[in-house]
């Protein structure tokens, strides 16, 4: 499997996480911004194009985080979300999803808290999914490579 790109993923998220010692004082309040301005919305970027289909966004998830990252000849990244669905229901999703783009991979594993991982790959790209009982909802971590378009 392409485990370089997924591990720079991870590398890049946590790049920008310091150790609590070496964390800065927190910034003094400022003044709330005046009713009529505009405050920038953040959206993710898809570094290196969208994700491939294996790696779709989950239908009617609501996003938490995402990173995209790029090297020569491979793109990637990594994106965290929450739904209704079950934990099952989102595998399946995932599954088909894969198994539609040629990825295979070994059964997937859950631990004594049930969270369940699943690891694919093949020619398309890589995926890594995994799945989380989290207070009511699912909660999801997605990271996937592919090569570049």
């Amino acid at each position: 499997m392409r485990a370089p790109l997924v591990a720079l993923a991870a590398a890049a998220l946590l790049a920008g996480c310091s150790a609590p010692e070496e964390a800065a004082a927190p910034a003094p309040p400022t003044a709330a911004p005046a009713a009529d301005s505009a405050l920038p919305v953040a959206t993710p970027v898809a570094v290196g194009g969208p994700p491939p289909a294996f790696a779709a966004d989950y239908p009617g998830a609501t996003m938490q985080d995402a990173i995209g990252v790029a090297q020569p000849g491979r793109r990637g990244g990594m994106r965290s979300f929450t739904t209704r669905d079950a934990p099952d229901k989102v595998l399946a999703f995932y599954k088909a999803k894969a198994a539609a783009a040629g990825l295979s991979g070994l059964p997937e594993t859950t631990d004594p808290r049930g969270t369940t991982i699943l690891s694919l790959g093949g020619e398309a790209g890589d995926l890594v999914v995994g799945v989380m009982p989290e207070r009511g909802q699912t909660g999801v971590m997605l990271t996937w490579s592919a090569p570049a378009n």
